[in-house]
């Protein structure tokens, strides 16, 4: 099934927080993601340096335009965080392969997701492109929407690595058939 149980782990944190992440930002950004869009693409056509009426125009064509795949939002997150799990469980066996504890190496991985691909991205480009960025954010979406689904994994996977359960007999099968 997967090389080691770490990575299997990560992939069902992945799926799990990936399907909660997906329904919240559904429920949350479903009927705003048009204005979501004109108001992102329109600050960064200003920031740019564009006239605000030819900036409008685009914006609005542009938002028009993403609208249509709206009910792709929620699928993304899921396959995002299913990606996400396998590479993190990826490091997780790494870190426990040399000497962390499970539990320790699940709150690292936890923390790289939560600090290093997402906090870190977002304050970044709220310093390039200025204190608007985090305000849409914030005003359409909510930072809390963004990291409930990291906070979810790193806790799934802690209890997956602590808890035994029937996980357990997915990870110890060995195949009928080589």
């Amino acid at each position: 099934m997967v090389e080691s149980k770490y990575v299997l782990y990560g992939v069902i944190s992945g799926l799990i927080s990936g399907a909660l992440g997906g329904a919240l930002i559904a429920l949350v950004s479903g009927s705003s993601f048009k204005d979501f869009m004109y108001s992102l693409t329109y600050y960064q056509l200003s920031s740019a340096g564009i006239h605000q009426e030819n900036a409008s125009a685009i914006a609005k064509s542009v938002s028009t335009s993403l609208g249509v795949f709206n009910w792709l939002i929620p699928l993304g997150a899921i396959i995002n965080m299913l990606f996400l799990g396998a590479l993190l469980g990826v490091l997780m066996d790494y870190l426990v392969g040399k000497g962390l504890r499970p539990l320790v190496s699940a709150l690292t991985v936890g923390g790289v997701l939560i600090f290093g691909l997402q906090l870190a991205p977002l304050y970044l480009l709220n310093l390039y492109y200025g204190s608007w960025f985090l305000k849409i954010f914030e005003k359409y979406i909510g930072l809390w929407v963004l990291l409930a689904p990291s906070i979810v994994f790193t806790v799934t996977l802690a209890l997956l690595t602590c808890l035994k359960g029937p996980w357990v007999k997915l990870e110890e099968s060995k195949p009928e058939i080589y």
